[in-house]
C-alpha cells in the first residue's frame, strides 16, 4: 500500500534550535575565575581607545565596569567582542553588567567631546589564569 507524501515540514531553524538546545557544547561550563582591578588612563579627545588588550574566554561569564571622567567630559565604557567576520561589536555601554559567550572581548572608552579627559575605571571580567 502506498501513502501520499506528508505536506508538513518544519521549518529549518526550528530542526537547528532542537538540535543545538539537545546538544549543548562543552565551551557553555560557567567561568570560575575572574580578575578585577582598578585602571587610571587619559582619552584622547573625540577618539574610541582600547583600555586593554583583547582577552579570550571559554566559558560563560559575567562582565561589570564602571567609567568614572575626572573633567566635565562625558566618556563612555564600552564592552566589545570580536566578530567572526574581525570586527569589533559592542556588547554593553555605560555601566557595564553583561552575560558572555565564549568568545574574544574587549574595553574600550569612547570620546565623543572636542576635548580630553583622564579617567578611572573599574572593571571585573573572567579569566582563563587561575
Amino acid at each position: 500500500m502506498r501513502t501520499a507524501p506528508s505536506k508538513f515540514r518544519l521549518p529549518a531553524f526550528v530542526v537547528l534550535v532542537f538540535l543545538f538546545s539537545a546538544y549543548p557544547a562543552e565551551a557553555q561550563q560557567p567561568c570560575v575565575h575572574y580578575i578585577s582591578s582598578t585602571l587610571h588612563g587619559h582619552a584622547p579627545a573625540a577618539s574610541t581607545s582600547a583600555v586593554m588588550a583583547p582577552f579570550t574566554i571559554a566559558c560563560n561569564g559575567s562582565f561589570s565596569g564602571n567609567l568614572k571622567s575626572l573633567s566635565r567630559v562625558r566618556l563612555r565604557l564600552q564592552l566589545e567582542r570580536l566578530t567572526p567576520g574581525g570586527t569589533w561589536e559592542t556588547v554593553d555601554t555605560g555601566y557595564i553588567t553583561y552575560s558572555g559567550a565564549p568568545g574574544t572581548y574587549r574595553y574600550s572608552i569612547k570620546n565623543d567631546d572636542a576635548r580630553g579627559s583622564d579617567w578611572v575605571m573599574d572593571f571585573r571580567a573572567p579569566s582563563h589564569k587561575k
